[in-house]
């Protein structure tokens, strides 16, 4: 996605807002000297359609006005006073979150309902959103802002003394609060895109969102923190309003109404009016806007689930390992949100800083930097959130590491997404823009995903007896469902469909239709091909078997030398998945990363690098597999050491057999063929390795007497299969290698067979 600039190309590259020796900001025209602003009018102002057309429906209704100028000082000032109402935006809309346990065990209720407490805030918030859009664009935004603070306070205030019979009241004052935080969350950005512009609104927009999650988890920690101290839940709600009547007075005092498009016309008051349906119309149309909003859903739908689930999770988790007692009364153990608050606060401000420290310099050299900084930061976060899930049961450490990385991640989009927005829409329409996009994101995001993890949780455990088993599968399960949602929806949007051989052939699309058994046949007489899918079931066959039984074999060997003891019943030790885990992870980074340096390396020497190089490190992961055994018996750590460099090796090559597959097959066949290496690798591989070492091991073991000696020789003889199918991989790529640049060239001539004239391609 590239983003284009809303501000017309009059005006793009002449004025700059910057900063003078003393804290001053004065505004630089590149045509010629510098001076105070306002600066002369000029006789262009935006059109109703955007970007650098002409009005298409008639000539825009404009009065333009000098207006007194904006000190830097004031300036600043509004942007703190700004965040420290942000701050208490999102301290108020999970405080409720804080104390989830106190308020289930207090109103007797389900996961289902709880979820709709957050489900009825998030509704009113998004659907008044675009009411407030409206009113920001036409009428003074700070007076907006004063009612809607007053508004959230009062009501905040209220619901805290609602009692135990009146569970719907809670729900409805809750609905009440977003009618405040709507026109808030709508007007204050656009109040900032119009006091700054360039580098320097980046940041100030940086230091606005970075309060969001700082703001989102200190809900947490002081939530939790009151109803520890005060052993009432109600007092948490009484913190935000109190700083609120302080945040009202402020923002009377010091936040100034400025200039639709001030900072980006040089001073000048844009007073264009346009009907709101063409407000909408335009945004529409506007790709940028509209692809840029879908992806802040995606994050919504997850973000919402996540920060209002997540410490109850874990307090499962916690009671399912035994090392806390369930809750059945309040007060309730607040720990978790207390611990996630803190995490929170630290990913926040440190993700929104790296998000905006590299936006700014991916601007120098890429110019649609910032969306792409934004995917990166969505689909890295998937995995780390998968695997905070999958790992709580067994340890609540490894579970907050996971979901510190994740949570970071997620946070590099704060700042960016807003930016992007601000380049991408004109002035006069940002307060419309930014209430649809509100709108959009919490309709399809976090209105309904509390509710529909809740309700999911709730499903799942009506099908199984009701234990603390069930509570944390229910809630673990619910979130693996809303993360791949969450993942479908990015590929659904932003993973393009590109034309078949367009990065071979410059763009020429590939229409030849070829039968399927045409394509298998090809396939088949494809020497390269063949050797290199025999290849990866040898990878495969391995990295099946020893991913299945290297812990328990590691176990085993602790249990031979007496640092450990069997484990009888359960629950056993899961110390040593937890680092083969660990370890797996980090030499897949770095042998993937390896394996592509060094085959890029020796391409300079030879064309036969990709399989050589996949050769040479089967035949060297061999080695190392096979000094696992002998190390095992005397030294765990020796062990490891030894996993570490086989895996690393063996994982050179991954993307190396994809990228040969790509040299020796055409593009029309690469879907197939990619398919069958699958299947081939999988039915000759780890579909039946882990089954046949097992089987090997029992074999072994009834020829000598039941000990647990034997029960980890005999395992270790088993696995003693791996390399030498593991050297085996390494024979059929050098093969690979004989032919390679035999089938590379006959797939060059195919392709340009195809694209000359499809008609005429033998297959």
């Amino acid at each position: 996605m590239r983003i284009k600039s809303a501000v017309p190309k009059r005006l793009q590259g002449s004025v700059l807002l910057m900063e003078n020796e003393r804290g001053g900001i004065r505004m630089e025209s590149m045509q010629g000297g510098t001076g105070s602003a306002p600066a002369a009018h000029h006789t262009r102002s935006y059109g109703s359609v955007g970007d650098d057309g002409p009005d298409e429906e008639g000539p825009p209704r404009k009065v333009q006005e000098e207006v007194k100028v904006i000190s830097a000082t004031r300036s600043y000032l509004a942007v703190a006073v700004l965040c420290y109402i942000n701050l208490l935006n999102y301290m108020d809309r999970y405080t409720i979150a804080g104390v989830l346990l106190n308020i289930q065990s207090y109103f007797n209720i389900k996961d289902g309902d709880a979820g709709l407490l957050q489900t009825a805030f998030i509704c009113s918030f998004m659907l008044l959103a675009p009411l407030f859009g409206y009113l920001g664009d036409r009428y003074n935004r700070k007076w907006l802002m004063v009612l809607a603070v007053f508004v959230w306070t009062a009501v905040t205030l209220g619901s805290s003394f609602v009692t135990q019979s009146h569970f719907w009241l809670l729900v409805v004052t809750r609905g009440l609060v977003g009618v405040g935080e709507a026109s808030y969350s709508t007007i204050a950005p656009t109040i900032i895109g119009d006091l700054f512009t360039g580098a320097l609104r980046t940041w100030m927009l940086s230091l606005f969102y970075i309060f969001i999650p700082v703001g989102s988890g200190l809900g947490y920690i002081v939530g939790s923190s009151v109803a520890d101290i005060t052993g009432d839940w109600h007092w948490a709600l009484r913190v935000t309003p109190i700083l609120g009547m302080v945040g009202i007075v402020l923002l009377i005092a010091l936040v100034p109404e400025p200039p639709r498009g001030g900072a980006d016309l040089q001073g000048e008051a844009l007073k264009e009016r346009t009907s709101y349906w063409e407000d909408i119309k335009y945004l529409l149309a506007n790709r940028s806007f509209v692809l840029s909003s879908l992806g802040v859903t995606a994050m919504a739908f997850m973000t919402g689930a996540l920060a209002f689930w997540t410490p109850v999770f874990l307090s499962h988790a916690q009671v399912l390992q035994g090392t806390r007692v369930q809750c059945t009364q309040e007060p309730c153990s607040n720990t978790d949100s207390l611990i996630f608050g803190v995490v929170t606060v630290v990913t926040g401000i440190v993700g929104v800083g790296i998000g905006a420290a590299v936006a700014r310099r991916l601007k120098k050299s890429m110019p649609d930097g910032d969306p792409l900084l934004c995917a990166v930061g969505m689909l890295g976060s998937a995995p780390c959130l998968y695997l905070a899930m999958v790992t709580a049961d067994k340890s609540i450490a490894t579970s907050y590491v996971f979901i510190a990385l994740g949570e970071t991640l997620l946070s590099l989009n704060w700042a960016v997404v807003a930016d992007i927005l601000l380049y991408v829409v004109i002035p006069t329409r940002r307060s419309t823009a930014e209430a649809l996009q509100i709108t959009v994101c919490h309709l399809l995001g976090d209105a309904g995903s509390p509710y529909l993890i809740g309700t999911i949780s709730d499903s799942l455990r009506s099908s199984y007896p009701d234990s603390y088993l069930w509570k944390f599968r229910s809630l673990e399960y619910s979130f693996l469902l809303l993360l791949g949602m969450t993942a479908g929806t990015l590929i659904f949007f932003f993973v393009p469909e590109p034309k078949r051989g367009s990065a071979d052939q410059l763009g020429g699309r590939l229409k030849a239709r070829t039968p399927w058994i045409c394509d298998m046949r090809a396939l088949a007489k494809n020497r390269s091909y063949v050797f290199s899918s025999l290849a990866s079931a040898a990878v495969s066959f391995a990295t099946g078997a020893f991913g299945m039984w290297i812990p328990l074999y590691l176990f085993r060997a602790q249990v031979v030398q007496k640092s450990v003891v069997a484990c009888d019943q359960e629950p056993c030790s899961i110390k040593d998945s937890l680092i083969f885990g660990a370890i797996t992870c980090v030499t897949g980074f770095l042998g993937v990363i390896i394996g592509a340096a060094a085959t890029r390396l020796c391409r300079l020497k030879t064309e036969r690098a990709d399989p050589l190089v996949c050769a040479v490190s089967m035949l060297g992961s061999a080695i190392f597999i096979c000094l696992i055994f002998v190390a095992a018996k005397k030294s765990i750590v020796g062990a490891y050491i030894c996993i570490f460099i086989g895996e690393t090796l063996l994982f050179l090559n991954w993307a190396i057999t994809a990228d040969i597959l790509m040299y020796v097959v055409i593009p029309t066949r690469r879907a197939t063929a990619v398919a069958l290496q699958s299947f081939t690798s999988h039915a000759l591989g780890d579909a039946g390795s882990p089954y046949l070492i097992g089987l090997i091991s029992d074999a072994i073991q009834q020829s000598y007497t039941e000990s647990i000696l034997w029960q980890f020789l005999s395992l270790g003889y088993a696995l003693m299969l791996c390399p030498f199918v593991i050297v085996l991989g390494g024979m059929f790529f050098l093969a690979t290698a004989l032919f390679f640049l035999d089938d590379r060239d006959k797939a060059e001539k195919q392709l340009n067979q195809l694209t000359l004239s499809p008609s005429s391609v033998k297959v």
